[in-house]
């Protein structure tokens, strides 16, 4: 399709009226028309994607289900690719009267990335587990498995990494985002679902770290019998960011091991200093997370020594400990939150936002509904708004391309 046919004078009208709130000098006659043939000889024309299409929309939100999924499989990765829609627009001179002219054409594109498996070695401190100690000194109740006074324990986890693909290969991420899974969720469940992190054409690398193995003070009760010949008794284990000590029920903050949450912050701020050098900029190093590793991401972010490209906290909040640093108040965070949720009311969550606002921060804060009824254990709109929040973070009018104009 094709749009009106328009002069140069128009188009510096144009630029009057889009520039008449920015201090910016309007160019020369000379220097718009230089600007459009520079333009029409661009060879890639400008893509906006309006986003993928599944192949039964009553089917699963995962890759499978999306209109031109592939996958082929390497010797250390495997690479997942499928359609995305949007329309080119493309410049077009007239050389029989000088007029320019905009061509948009609907079309379709292949993207997709490479799947990697990883793992992650850190070490955890055990101090907090005096407490665990305490609470189950009762007796009639099997010793904790954990003991007060244990020293370090180095662990070991899986990480699920999604590397850009470009027609000829993979190519180098110029943003690097973390996102951290819900509690009891892996990281590594995410890969059937790349599709949630899909940017258009900016080179996103995305890591999707596991939590650690964790008993819960909340739930000191719950004692599994392990299936060995010995049958001994021992508290459940959860993938989680921090060992919750209370459970309100949603009703407001749950109590948490200080120490569990400082040994989280040291392993992400480890891996921010990974990505920081892979993409060469803290800048272009974006947080995330959903439920308690949105809490946790929020949590690392404003405590990195330097400030990140942003933070996208999916049905979460700021917990009570977290400082907020007047250095990163220019720091843009995107936080989505589901109107029936149940797990994080939005009685308790709204003042952690407020707090945000009030101190200062760059905050954009979102009430959705998720059509598929989940509350706070959302389905594919957990894509929806990841995706948002990483084109607006990208794009090439972000707060770090601004800077550098």
């Amino acid at each position: 399709m094709e749009t009106r046919r328009f002069g140069v004078d128009e188009f510096r009208v144009f630029l009057r009226e889009a520039l008449v709130c920015k201090p910016r000098q309007l160019p020369t006659r000379d220097e718009c028309l230089l600007l459009l043939r520079r333009t029409v000889r661009f060879p890639k024309p400008m893509w906006q994607p309006t986003g993928f299409r599944y192949k039964d929309a009553w089917g699963p939100s995962s890759v499978q289900n999306i209109s031109g999924f592939n996958k082929r499989k390497g010797l250390a990765s495997e690479r997942v690719t499928w359609n995305e829609y949007g329309t080119a627009f493309r410049l077009r001179e007239s050389l029989s009267d000088g007029l320019f002219q905009v061509v948009k054409v609907c079309g379709n594109k292949s993207v997709g990335v490479s799947v990697t498996r990883k793992t992650l070695a850190f070490t955890l401190k055990r101090r907090h587990q005096d407490a665990f100690a305490a609470a189950f000194g009762r007796e009639g109740l099997p010793p904790p498995t954990t003991q007060p006074g244990r020293p370090r324990k180095a662990l070991r986890t899986r990480a699920l990494v999604f590397d850009p693909l470009r027609p000829l290969g993979c190519c180098a991420p110029r943003w690097s985002f973390i996102y951290l899974h819900m509690f009891s969720c892996k990281g590594t469940g995410y890969v059937d679902f790349p599709h949630y992190f899909g940017t258009g054409d900016s080179a996103v690398r995305v890591v999707l770290p596991t939590a650690p193995l964790q008993e819960q003070l909340c739930f000191k009760d719950w004692w599994v019998q392990s299936r060995s010949s010995k049958k001994t008794w021992s508290l459940v284990k959860f993938n989680s960011w921090f060992n919750y000590t209370t459970d309100y029920g949603g009703k407001g903050e749950n109590g948490l091991a200080l120490e569990s949450l400082l040994d989280c912050r040291r392993l992400i701020h480890n891996l921010i200093r990974e990505e920081v050098q892979r993409v060469g900029d803290p800048r272009r190093v974006i947080l995330g997370g959903a439920s308690q590793g949105g809490c946790v991401a929020l949590d690392a972010a404003y405590t990195y020594p330097e400030e990140l490209g942003g933070v996208i906290g999916i049905v979460t909040h700021l917990l009570n400990c977290t400082e907020l640093s007047p250095a990163k108040k220019d720091m843009p965070v995107h936080l989505f939150h589901e109107t029936n949720d149940r797990e994080m009311d939005w009685g308790f969550v709204q003042p952690t936002v407020q707090r945000m606002k009030d101190s200062g921060c760059n905050v954009t804060s979102r009430r959705e509904s998720d059509p598929c009824g989940g509350g706070h254990y959302i389905s594919h709109i957990e894509g929806t708004w990841i995706r948002r929040a990483l084109r607006e973070l990208t794009s090439p009018y972000s707060s770090l391309e601004k800077d550098k104009k």
